[in-house]
């Protein structure tokens, strides 16, 4: 049988796992690991995950604790599932780690994340903030609702997903940017943004084999992440746009006479204490601008809210009373 270049990788393959599970069942030390269910070799706890991975580990956090320890393919994890045992993490990672942050959603806790939580807590979730952007607010719903009415007058149906996908954005964008109407769906650069990020939201939702098999990463065997970098690419631009038009505004001496949270995030001065930057990069601001756009949840609610009809009744009573 001859020798081929493919039988050459499959056998280094199999040799490099046979040298893990050795070492893991020889080696490894797991005195000072949080309890949790023995694994299968390569495989690890997959299989305690189920159908309903949530489930399954609220079942298994009542078995081993709020602190539990698996081990998913060759990844190691550890899931806390308590309030009380999150607070002792972050608590000892406040006092142990310093990690330079990149974004707020999926950063580490550490200087910069709080410096991005102070921002955003004092400039955009603000009372003032909240109350003085109530009018953009109406009439990017009127706006929904209006391109709604159409479609369904045009087409008999309406994708609802789609639509309050983009008034979602809208909404946040009047907050952040004090801009109107940033998506439309008639706008094919409206269009190319959602359909791209719902790409993007997908894609970050697949199981990745690479993730539990770091050394797939290189091969990207399901090509999630190069498709996902690609259906992020014009996300990313969209947010950098808005971001290069307030600076050109800027230097031709054009201010926005309403701060808004762009202006907030252009103009900060960190004190350059424990780690706080002196001031955000434009690559950090459009990271975070993005992270604002995706952080609409609002056809997760009414997904939620029409399969309860019992909550649903109590909305709209609530939203009655205080029209009345």
């Amino acid at each position: 049988m001859e020798w081929t270049l493919s039988s050459t990788i499959w056998s280094g393959i199999c040799i490099a796992i046979a040298l893990f599970i050795l070492k893991n069942k020889f080696f490894s030390s797991s005195k000072n690991r949080p309890p949790g269910p023995p694994g299968w070799p390569i495989i690890g706890n997959f299989l305690d995950l189920g159908a309903a991975p949530h489930q399954s580990l609220t079942n298994l956090s009542k078995k081993y604790g709020p602190v539990l320890w698996l081990r998913l393919g060759l990844t190691k994890t550890m899931v806390v599932s308590s309030a009380e045992a999150a607070m002792d993490m972050f608590n000892e990672a406040m006092r142990v780690q310093n990690y330079y942050q990149g974004s707020m959603a999926f950063a580490r806790y550490g200087p910069y994340w709080r410096m991005l939580r102070r921002i955003s807590t004092t400039e955009l979730f603000t009372n003032n903030r909240i109350n003085g952007t109530e009018n953009l607010r109406a009439k990017g719903i009127e706006k929904m609702t209006k391109w709604m009415w159409e479609e369904a007058q045009n087409n008999g149906s309406v994708q609802v997903g789609r639509f309050v996908a983009l008034g979602s954005f809208n909404v946040i964008g009047n907050v952040t940017l004090t801009k109107d109407n940033i998506v439309d769906p008639q706008m094919e650069a409206g269009t190319e943004f959602f359909i791209s990020l719902t790409r993007a939201i997908e894609l970050s939702g697949l199981p990745n084999v690479s993730d539990f098999y770091p050394f797939l990463k290189w091969f990207d065997p399901q090509r999630i992440r190069k498709n996902a970098e690609r259906a992020m690419a014009h996300p990313l631009n969209f947010a950098t746009g808005f971001v290069k038009e307030r600076l050109l505004a800027r230097q031709n001496g054009q201010i926005n006479e309403k701060k808004d949270f762009l202006d907030v995030m252009l103009d900060f001065k960190g004190n350059q204490k424990d780690g706080e930057p002196a001031q955000m990069s434009q690559q950090n601001i459009n990271i975070l601008l993005l992270e604002l756009f995706l952080a609409a949840t609002i056809e997760w609610a009414m997904t939620e809210l029409l399969r309860n009809p019992h909550v649903l009744k109590k909305v709209e009573a609530e939203l009655d009373e205080d029209q009345d």
